[in-house]
């Protein structure tokens, strides 16, 4: 393999994450279309799907925290806000240290289809690194074991 410039790895890191993130969201879709239901996440567009999964991690938070962690300016958040709460699937609601602020969550019954999902998603991600070897499973879990603190404390 050529010797890529430390600008093409970045490249290169960028984009794998960029796709394997689209493959994560459509392989979540497809695992949860049995589901159905009101909150069939089969039928939530990407960009959606991307922010219930941060939401996930961070709720109940702000619609700043939101945009931060989708790394989207505040009136984009917003907007997808908006469009998920139409749909029933995230909830607004006041905070109890601060009636002024307004915080955010999944709602209850999208959670729950999340966690169904779970088993399905861990297995099409087992099935889809199968083919390059155990080892690689055991690199990768290593590399991203180093990775989380080092951006947890970049901010």
């Amino acid at each position: 393999m050529t010797r890529l410039t430390r600008h093409e790895k970045s490249q290169l890191i960028l984009e794998t994450h960029t796709l394997l993130q689209s493959r994560i969201v459509r392989a979540l879709q497809q695992v949860s279309k049995p589901l159905g239901g009101k909150h069939a996440l089969a039928d939530v567009p990407c960009g959606q799907m991307q922010a219930i999964i941060a939401l996930c991690r961070i709720e109940p938070c702000g619609l700043s925290d939101l945009a931060e962690a989708l790394a989207v300016s505040r009136s984009s958040a917003s907007l997808m806000v908006n469009r998920l709460v139409e749909r029933g699937l995230v909830v607004r609601r006041p905070d109890p240290s601060d009636r002024r602020r307004i915080t955010l969550q999944v709602a209850s019954d999208v959670r729950a289809s999340l966690d169904a999902t779970r088993d399905g998603l861990q297995q099409w991600l087992g099935d889809a690194i199968r083919p390059l070897g155990s080892g690689f499973l055991d690199d990768w879990v290593a590399v991203m074991t180093r990775l989380r603190p080092a951006l947890e404390a970049w901010g």
